[in-house]
């Protein structure tokens, strides 16, 4: 008994079944899996800023640096370079009191935990005590200070007459009128050429100013200067553009190109769609009868014009600019290059010499990361930026999830930081120095 033929609306009816139940067992597991691999980008629609600012291996690596300060609080010299050896790198930390001042320790700490003899050897640690009443400041009643670092900086051993009647003037007008972003920011850039001062001073080929409330990986070193090598290298291939400094800290979207305006993006998905249907409708014309023309239909058509790709591309779109194009590992130069980060910044003894002189060429309004970055745009010069980051910022305040812990954990946290493997990075750190031994010995 032969089966009554289906009407044709019956037909349609179950193709349009057919291509539903596909469409939802292809696409709802899609939401999920970009759902949670976008989590952590804050681009994306899917962005969940609790996972994201969850501390990782900052609590490992913090744990490291505060086992090695208590330490410093029972013996001398914890963690001393060899007298008589020209340092590679100079770092300097300006530290005042304040709400975080016991963060110091733990920014020292992770400095230092880790370091081979030739890798402290190579390193000279100065902090500045950045308030005319040092006595004040928590760390210097502590042993574990001098016990750490190099040399520790008051204002009244190492600041000029002059300078040091400024910052009397600066700390009366900050009293006076409260902690105004124009006084502190003249302060800072005092503070700031007083440090590169002392640390050109030292001899040494790198120079790093360096907040106190930051947190180093293991192996920051090694990283730092191995991207410092790769700077100079391609400063010396384009002679035209010599670099001024590197970044050791960045938040992902400091780093991130400018985000493509909504009219760019929706005129990109018009002619993606304009695109598909031409090629669609060209497809069914030249070959009607082959099999791909009989099954390009109108009803085809509309499902993938009008459904599946918008869908796709807002999915590509929700998911964000750090998920479909990761930052690749290296050097980059942020977009905004007059303003970068800066919370730690290396330079080349040259640099630091020449700032010196355009800080000394009468007074410059800003704070330090706008001067220098008038600088290098003055004078043409790359501000690169290490990715990922060596560092991660301990500045974060507040409760966790409410609006302000929110925006400032998104104005200095770098959520990549937190995925870093504590065995991975103890394994790469020494294999690094492995191939330095041997690289001395045939030396």
């Amino acid at each position: 008994m032969h089966k009554p033929p289906r009407s044709a609306s019956c037909q349609r009816l179950c193709t349009s079944l057919k291509h539903i139940l596909f469409f939802c067992t292809f696409y709802s597991p899609l939401i999920l899996w970009i759902s949670r691999t976008s989590a952590r980008d804050p681009t994306s629609y899917f962005f969940n800023p609790t996972s994201a600012y969850t501390p990782s291996y900052s609590l490992t690596r913090s744990k490291q640096a505060n086992a090695l300060i208590k330490s410093a609080w029972l013996h001398e010299k914890t963690s001393s370079r060899t007298k008589g050896v020209a340092p590679q790198t100079c770092i300097a930390i300006p530290s005042q009191t304040h709400e975080r001042a016991r963060s110091l320790k733990t920014t020292i700490g992770s400095l230092l935990q880790g370091l081979n003899k030739d890798e402290r050897d190579g390193l000279e640690l100065k902090v500045l005590i950045a308030q005319l009443e040092p006595e004040l400041h928590p760390a210097v009643r502590e042993p574990w200070l001098k016990h750490t670092v190099d040399s520790i900086l008051f204002y009244n051993e190492t600041l000029s007459e002059k300078e040091l009647l400024k910052i009397v003037d600066l700390t009366k007008s900050a009293e006076i009128r409260g902690e105004e972003e124009g006084v502190q920011d003249e302060k800072q850039v005092l503070d700031f050429a007083v440090l590169l001062r002392e640390c050109h001073e030292s001899g040494a080929e790198y120079i790093a100013i360096v907040e106190d409330d930051v947190l180093a990986m293991d192996g920051w070193l090694h990283r730092s200067l191995s991207a410092l090598e790769s700077a100079e290298e391609k400063a010396a291939l384009d002679d035209d553009q010599d670099f001024l400094s590197l970044t050791l800290f960045d938040t992902e979207l400091s780093l991130l190109s400018n985000p493509t305006s909504t009219t760019h993006q929706a005129f990109s998905s018009l002619f993606l769609v304009t695109f598909l249907a031409t090629t669609l409708y060209t497809l069914q014309k030249l070959s009607p009868k082959s099999r791909i023309g009989r099954n390009i239909t109108l009803l085809s058509g509309i499902w993938l014009c009008c459904i599946v790709t918008p869908f796709l591309i807002t999915l590509y779109l929700a998911a964000g600019q750090t998920t479909t194009h990761p930052l690749h590992p290296g050097l980059m130069q942020p977009p905004n290059m007059r303003f970068p980060e800066g919370r730690t910044t290396v330079y080349p003894r040259h640099q630091a010499g020449n700032l010196l002189q355009y800080f000394s060429e009468g007074k410059r309004i800003g704070s330090v990361r706008q001067l220098v970055g008038e600088y290098a745009e003055e004078n043409g010069l790359v501000q690169w930026s290490i990715v990922p980051s060596v560092l991660q910022h301990l500045g974060r305040e507040g409760p966790p999830e409410t609006k302000e812990w929110e925006r400032k954990a998104e104005m200095g946290w770098n959520i990549g930081f937190e995925e870093y493997s504590v065995e991975k990075l103890r394994e790469e750190h020494e294999m690094m120095a492995g191939k330095d031994d041997k690289g001395r010995r045939r030396g």
